[in-house]
């Protein structure tokens, strides 16, 4: 079938793929105005997402802040939560932000990575503190790091 503009979102509001708008999403027009294009694009953005993660990663462990508390996880998770925010306020390109936040950032961050650090800490006798900490400083600091990047 031929592509039409008016297949497409038009107004900022069926735009928003997360972020305080996030249900008025019109996913139908979206998926049927650019399916294959936003799976390539999301697929790039998280090979991009994961590649810059491990690069992160791998710097954050050699500067050997603790060996106890997950820092790498926790850091880029903090500076993902502050990108979705400012980002998500600032895009109008759906392309854009289908790239930049379901794409790099999906891959960038990691929810499952933070999850296994909090029990890996929680069932060793001596670290159940700081899995409580751990959890509840991503937490917070990841609400109110999205708050933050969402107001600039």
């Amino acid at each position: 079938p031929t592509r039409r503009s008016s297949d497409l979102p038009s107004s900022r509001s069926t735009l928003r793929l997360c972020g305080p708008n996030w249900r008025q999403t019109d996913f139908a027009s979206l998926s049927k105005g650019m399916g294959v294009m936003s799976l390539l694009i999301v697929s790039l953005g998280s090979a991009l997402g994961a590649l810059f993660r491990f690069w992160a990663t791998t710097f954050i462990n050699r500067q050997a802040l603790s060996e106890s508390f997950p820092w790498s996880t926790f850091l880029i998770n903090m500076l993902a939560c502050f990108l979705i925010g400012y980002l998500t306020s600032l895009i109008t390109s759906p392309l854009t932000q289908i790239l930049l936040t379901s794409g790099v950032l999906g891959g960038f961050s990691t929810f499952s990575t933070f999850a296994n650090e909090v029990v890996t800490l929680f069932k060793q006798p001596n670290t159940k503190k700081l899995a409580v900490l751990y959890a509840l400083a991503s937490l917070l600091g990841g609400l109110i790091l999205a708050a933050l990047g969402s107001q600039l």
